[in-house]
């Protein structure tokens, strides 16, 4: 009588189990193709950013700090998740510092006004895939934090994913634009001086 209550209990109890578990691989798996997703679209931006600069480097100094700062964006190679994130958030910095001097360059110009609408097409896919990357990750993040799922994920060595805006890139981002800043008063300090 005692075996016939604990095998059916051992089999919701197993049922459950591999329930969550693949629940869990579920949910991996997604932020790893939202990942996948963000990592074409910074590609993507990335191929796009030397015929960009090309396009209007004639019309810009060559000691330009904004083109000098996204040529040097290219070149740095990221390994780990965190430090293409950074790469992507200092990028995504230069380019909006960079399509604010093009929108001061007169309008008539049909190249300005091309670079700065496939500037603003991939900075909107960027966006979304961002968006859906860190909708996938609170998804899994809660998934595994969660009693008694978060014990499955322990026994299958499943940790916490970062978000796409951490701390680091916050700090770039701060450093840009106290840089931004200083360019500008330079600037208004030589319209004073002129």
């Amino acid at each position: 009588m005692n075996i016939a209550l604990i095998v059916p209990v051992l089999i919701i109890v197993a049922i459950y189990y591999f329930s969550v578990r693949n629940s869990l691989i579920t949910k991996f798996n997604r932020v790893e193709q939202a990942y996948q997703n963000l990592e074409d679209r910074l590609e993507k931006r990335s191929s796009a950013i030397p015929g960009l600069i090309k396009m209007i480097e004639s019309h810009f100094d060559k000691t330009d700090k904004t083109l000098i700062d996204l040529k040097t964006s290219l070149s740095h190679i990221s390994a780990s998740r965190k430090e293409k994130m950074a790469n992507s958030k200092k990028q995504e910095a230069i380019l909006s510092m960079l399509k604010h001097k093009l929108s001061q360059i007169p309008s008539d110009n049909q190249n300005f006004a091309f670079a700065l609408a496939s500037l603003n097409e991939h900075e909107e896919q960027l966006s979304a895939s961002r968006r859906s990357y860190n909708a996938a990750v609170k998804e899994y993040n809660v998934a595994i934090e969660v009693f008694p799922s978060n014990m499955i994920a322990n026994s299958m060595n499943l940790g916490a994913t970062d978000y796409m805006n951490g701390a680091e890139e916050t700090l770039v981002l701060k450093e840009l634009e106290k840089r931004k800043a200083l360019e500008l008063l330079d600037r208004d300090e030589e319209e004073l001086n002129s």
